[in-house]
């Protein structure tokens, strides 16, 4: 027999694949705007127009700015704000959605004001537009740019955390990580840090190295406790604790951050928090957990899984009939792996609780639907042997032939010829 399968490792990375990504790129669209030029416009009702333009960004009003911004530069082409409005115009059409026009006037500031204050500001942007794009080397250039030039301090942990991105888009990951951690120790009293530090536990995850993430998350946890980035990592961290086999740290973990968790967050812990049980071999605590999904919600993604949870530690308990009803619920109507395993088990339990017909009739099926399953030997096998010890001694030796000729890599195959020679013998 085997136990429960851990189901959870797709769905962990299919919920974190995309979060630094998104969260970085809010990030930066939440722009801190450089206060206006210091040098007088040509006029009053330039600076009035600019002022009217520049609140209309602040209220994130994309749109209206990103049109009050381009009538600016062509009604007051000299004034002091017309670089200004340029860099607005575009960062505007960037939080409508329209990198493309975004970038060609990003590309366009850079190139005629190469000394402005805002002139890093737009090189960077240039950078994560390439990076979206898939121009990951290009990128990394452009982020060298605002790195090795006078940028800011918050601009420098941006360029880095972003090279990062790129090199991970890249599949570069070692080298993802070089930037990424850059980021985070160069600049780590910076607003991206945390971010920067996710990424690395974020990277670590995909390249299977568990321990490394956990420890990054740890260490954000502990540095940015008031961060987003912090307060997701709760099942992150349960999850890989999990896959480190530390299953007492994913109980605390999961324990934890149980009652801050809502809707799907707070089915998925509970879900694996009865994972973890039944790795502890806590069934009475198992139980209770695998019962809160089955009871309350048979629409949940975790509801066959936690069937089957739920009988296989019925069966840890010895209630072989509660068992094997909790098999038959993950099986019915359906064709798949986990469909076969759940069938196997249920004819199992129903000959541990002297069903002996219903058992036979459960093994034969695993046969005969899953010819080629994971369980298919162990079923022919133990229907040979259901019939052995029932002393029906012909279907016994027919079902102990076909083992022995269909399954010659069984690991039961010694004992399988020793009982066909047995029931032999029986019918003389």
């Amino acid at each position: 027999m085997h136990p429960n399968s851990n189901p959870v490792k797709i769905t962990f990375r299919q919920a974190v694949a995309w979060a630094v990504r998104i969260g970085a790129l809010a990030f930066f669209l939440a722009v801190t705007p450089v206060s206006p030029s210091a040098s007088q416009p040509a006029n009053r009702n330039a600076e009035e127009d600019y002022q009217h333009a520049y609140r209309l960004f602040m209220d994130r009003l994309f749109e209206l700015s990103a049109d009050a911004f381009q009538d600016y530069q062509r009604q007051h082409p000299s004034s002091a704000h017309a670089p200004d409005a340029l860099y607005y115009e575009a960062a505007s059409l960037l939080g409508l959605g329209d990198s493309d026009a975004a970038a060609d006037l990003f590309e366009r500031f850079s190139r005629f004001y190469p000394t402005h204050p805002l002139t890093h500001d737009a090189t960077l942007a240039l950078g994560t537009y390439y990076v979206e794009h898939g121009e990951n080397r290009a990128a990394i250039e452009r982020f060298a740019e605002v790195l090795e030039g006078d940028a800011t301090y918050e601009l420098k942990a941006k360029a880095l955390y972003w090279m990062g991105e790129a090199a991970a888009g890249d599949g570069e990951l070692e080298e993802a990580l070089r930037y990424y951690r850059r980021s985070a120790t160069e600049f780590s009293a910076s607003e991206i840090a945390p971010i920067a530090r996710y990424a690395i536990g974020f990277t670590e995850v995909r390249r299977e190295n568990y321990e490394a993430a956990s420890k990054a998350f740890e260490e954000l946890a502990r540095r940015n406790p008031n961060s987003p980035y912090a307060e997701r990592i709760g099942l992150v961290l349960a999850e890989i604790y999990y896959e480190l086999g530390d299953y007492p740290r994913a109980v605390e973990e999961l324990t934890r951050r149980m009652p801050s968790l809502a809707n799907d967050d707070r089915e998925r812990a509970t879900f694996m928090l009865a994972e973890s049980y039944n790795q502890l071999r806590r069934s009475e605590d198992a139980i209770l957990r695998y019962r809160e999904i089955t009871e309350e919600n048979p629409d949940s993604p975790y509801y066959r899984d936690a069937l089957f949870g739920l009988g296989w530690n019925y069966q840890l308990e010895g209630a072989s009939e509660w068992a094997a009803d909790e098999f038959a619920k993950v099986s019915l109507g359906r064709s798949d792996a986990l469909a076969e395993k759940a069938t196997y088990y249920e004819a199992v339990n129903r000959k541990m609780a002297r069903d002996e017909q219903a058992a036979l009739n459960l093994f034969g099926a695993v046969v005969e639907r899953w010819p080629n399953g994971e369980y298919a030997d162990e079923a022919q096998y133990e229907l040979g042997m259901t019939l052995y010890q029932l002393r029906q001694w012909q279907e016994s030796n027919e079902a102990f032939k076909r083992f022995v000729d269909d399954y010659p890599d069984s690991p039961h195959l010694d004992d399988g010829l020793n009982h066909l020679g047995s029931t032999y013998i029986a019918i003389g």
